[in-house]
């Protein structure tokens, strides 16, 4: 139910980005490249109940690199698209005791609607809705279970100001929310058990990108 009411927000703003897209001044058909890095932090641990007593899943904040493109309708909206990578830890916690299971790669292909606060400054406030497809591949630690992580959607939020130094040269520093889960599979070899997880995530990120026409 929560995906389906990210959906229908990110195509509501979709549709009314698309309509004032007919509005053209100067930063119509402008575009931007980039590269960007930064903080990236998985907000919830997750727990798991087991007869043999609860176990928590935690994962480590990490660092978070992207290539990024904007394609702008007009100074009030744009659309942005990119792909991300990370990896963390992965670690199980029970009755005191730590276990390093694996580590987690993560690369989410993504897209964003975003609309501006235009002014007569260099800086633009700007923020925005989207979702992603996100990569998930495990490189276990231990030697069994084997263990799978699957390939899920997300959906995300940003909030950000963009400067522009000059026509060609400028930077993002965006705050983003993720709002992503995906399924573990461990398979034992007789029996295979599937635990879901909540990979909800909240990144900082600083981006310097070039304009173009």
């Amino acid at each position: 139910m929560k995906k389906i009411h990210w959906i229908v927000a990110t195509a509501i703003v979709m549709a009314a980005f698309f309509s004032a897209s007919a509005m053209a001044d100067d930063a119509t058909g402008t575009w931007a490249i980039g590269l960007k890095a930064g903080y990236n932090n998985v907000l919830d641990d997750n727990k798991f109940e087991s007869t043999g007593g609860d176990i928590d899943y935690v994962y480590d904040e990490t660092a978070v690199f992207g290539v990024f493109g904007t394609y702008y309708f007009n100074k009030y909206c744009s659309l942005a698209f990119g792909l991300d990578y990370s990896e963390y830890s992965f670690t199980e916690e029970t009755a005191g005791v730590s276990l390093d299971v694996g580590d987690i790669r993560q690369i989410p292909v993504y897209f964003t609607v975003r609309g501006h606060w235009a002014n007569d400054s260099i800086c633009t406030p700007y923020a925005g809705i989207g979702m992603g497809y996100y990569f998930n591949e495990f490189d276990q630690k231990v030697s069994a279970p084997s263990i799978e992580l699957k390939n899920d959607f997300g959906f995300h939020a940003v909030g950000g100001v963009e400067t522009r130094f000059t026509d060609s040269f400028g930077m993002d520093v965006e705050l983003k929310y993720t709002d992503h889960s995906s399924e573990y599979e461990f398979d034992y070899g007789a029996i295979t058990l599937h635990e879901s997880t909540n990979l909800d995530a909240f990144a900082a990120t600083l981006g310097f990108k070039y304009y173009f026409k």
